[in-house]
């Protein structure tokens, strides 16, 4: 098993969520770790990529990237 620090957890987060778009959550989140961690972490690496600017709080525990919104899925179907 390869243990990864936060910086590339991170990274590897933001490339998934960039890829797939939408509302995260840190069960989301969990489900693109290879090694499924404790709630506690996820949701600390989602606050972290928000901190950064690199994502947009929804709403507590909710995260998307910045100028996705929920209408933009409905578009893309």
């Amino acid at each position: 098993m390869q243990i990864i620090g936060a910086i590339e957890r991170r990274q590897r987060l933001l490339e998934a969520i960039r890829a797939a778009g939408g509302q995260w959550d840190w069960q989301r989140a969990r489900e693109t770790y290879d090694v499924r961690p404790e709630p506690r972490v996820p949701r600390r690496d989602l606050q972290e990529l928000c901190r950064g600017g690199y994502l947009t709080r929804v709403e507590t525990g909710l995260y998307e990237l910045p100028g996705w919104s929920a209408s933009q899925a409905g578009a893309a179907e």
